[in-house]
């Protein structure tokens, strides 16, 4: 059996689904405007001043840590010239352990002879220095 339709029965039901479509559409938009606001007032990221600040506290980090850098460096290049230096003392004033008596006999001796005097004698003695531990004074 045909069952009898009527077009204003047709136009209803399709209608009704339209508007239910459309309505969803609307509060969907709604929803998508509310986020874009929400981002626009609040941006994840920070506002466009606060990045500025957080960029100029960034910048002075950095040029503070170059300062910084720049004097550590100075100091490095002072204690190794002070190193280079003691070292050349060390070297110059200094004699090493295993020719210390020679060459001291050796220099008592030339003086002995270039003054005219006679050698007596001699007792050397080798003493601690205080505060050092390995360094020694000969006597």
């Amino acid at each position: 059996m045909l069952k009898n339709f009527s077009r204003s029965e047709a136009i209803g039901a399709a209608g009704g689904t339209v508007q239910f479509r459309l309505k969803l559409a609307c509060g969907v938009l709604a929803v998508l405007n509310a986020v874009a606001l929400f981002l626009y007032l609040v941006p994840p990221g920070g506002t466009r001043e606060e990045l500025a600040q957080q960029s100029l506290q960034l910048r002075n980090r950095i040029m503070a840590a170059r300062a910084q850098s720049t004097l550590l460096k100075t100091t490095s290049a002072k204690v190794q010239a002070g190193s280079n230096e003691a070292g050349n003392f060390q070297t110059t004033y200094f004699l090493q352990k295993r020719t210390a008596y020679e060459n001291v006999v050796e220099e008592i001796q030339r003086m002995a002879k270039v003054s005219g005097m006679q050698e007596r004698d001699a007792a050397l003695s080798e003493e601690p220095i205080e505060g050092t531990a390995d360094l020694s004074l000969l006597n």
